[in-house]
């Protein structure tokens, strides 16, 4: 009885901090936020993609964004994640940032004509930003920066 006690208790504690950690970002806990440049006045209002369905359906057929939005897409864990414009009605900046909340790469003005080439981090990341591209201006996210996040 102890040996399966030894073996049960462990699993169970796992599969507790499992549901636990997956559904920390629940439709029940956030679903927007806002996103702040460290050191700058600059903020996205920001919908979060939390779920498979959510991260294969992005910003597709959606209305063109305010440049002052955008939506986070976040992952369980570190990978190099690879995007696309499939189904977009205007173009993006996609902000590759990794488990510190810090900007690791950019593709800037990706345009729904590129669509099927795809966008993908250079490095593994947890998080993606997209924002509306700044038309013939840079972004104002940069390589560097360093994102907090806070549910609205």
């Amino acid at each position: 009885m102890r040996r399966l006690l030894v073996f049960v208790g462990p699993v169970f504690a796992m599969v507790i901090i499992f549901f636990f950690i997956s559904g920390y970002f629940s439709s029940t806990r956030c679903k927007n936020g806002v996103v702040k440049i460290s050191g700058s006045t600059t903020t996205f209002r920001v919908s979060l993609a939390t779920t498979q369905s959510e991260w294969s359906h992005g910003l597709s057929g959606h209305a063109p964004l305010s440049p002052d939005e955008g939506m986070l897409f976040l992952f369980p864990s570190p990978s190099v994640r690879i995007f696309w414009m499939k189904d977009m009605l205007f173009s993006l900046d996609i902000i590759w940032v990794d488990k510190d909340w810090n900007v690791v790469g950019i593709a800037e003005h990706a345009t729904p004509e590129s669509y099927p080439n795809t966008f993908s981090s250079q490095v593994p990341v947890e998080r993606v930003l997209e924002i509306p591209a700044f038309d013939g201006r840079r972004s104002p996210v940069h390589i560097g920066d360093r994102l907090v996040f806070s549910c609205s």
